[in-house]
């Protein structure tokens, strides 16, 4: 099942949520070993094809998961920046509640490479509405952190204090149902730039991000 142009097939159409419960598992994603079946065969396309037109939004979610989760022990240098550019990209595109799920499930997995806790760190603190995702999403905000700086420093005087405010604070959206339309708010909206028109590569068409010209992390 790691054909490429069955995985792209799917990965257009399949938009079924990663689910992480509160049980402590591992998360669920059915397709999981197919991701990582074509990661483990070509991570440049893998990482490339969260870029293509009409990716299904949870499919990028997998994706980013997988980029974050998988070790870069003994990958090349051009390789590493790409996988750095396409985890950015991802990260400014999809809503807060999703990234946060990411963040989530790296935590179940006990996936904390280098690339992992820079990406969990620089997204949460350089979040432009930082105190929004506290408010709203604090037990996730803090889980995240925790797993990626460790509890002593993740509570230490050198956390920003909106991020500090968390421990003590409610969490502000606790009455907004999970199936209550967010886009009028500003934690679940994709948080960094406006996007410009798409653009065509041969046959396939990529999402107009890719266009936008923020792929530095």
């Amino acid at each position: 099942m790691e054909n490429i142009s069955q995985f792209l097939d799917h990965i257009q159409k399949d938009n079924t949520a990663l689910i992480v419960r509160r049980n402590g598992q591992p998360p669920e994603w059915s397709d999981a070993k197919w991701h990582q079946g074509v990661y483990a065969r070509n991570p440049e396309l893998y990482a490339l094809l969260a870029l293509v037109e009409k990716v299904q939004p949870w499919q990028q979610v997998r994706i980013l998961l997988q980029l974050l989760q998988a070790s870069r022990a003994g990958m090349e240098g051009d390789l590493r920046r790409l996988h750095d550019r396409v985890v950015a990209v991802l990260l400014a595109i999809l809503p807060g509640d999703r990234v946060l799920t990411v963040f989530l499930a790296l935590r179940r997995l006990r996936a904390n490479h280098k690339h992992t806790t820079r990406a969990i760190v620089n997204y949460i603190l350089n979040h432009p509405y930082l105190e929004d995702l506290v408010s709203c999403r604090s037990p996730a905000v803090v889980d995240s952190l925790e797993h990626a700086l460790g509890l002593n420093v993740a509570r230490s005087r050198s956390v920003a204090p909106a991020i500090r405010a968390a421990w003590r604070q409610p969490c502000l959206c606790e009455n907004v149902s999970r199936t209550q339309d967010r886009s009028n708010s500003n934690i679940f909206a994709s948080p960094f730039t406006a996007l410009r028109p798409g653009w065509g590569m041969g046959k396939i068409k990529f999402s107009p991000v890719i266009r936008s010209g923020n792929w530095s992390c």
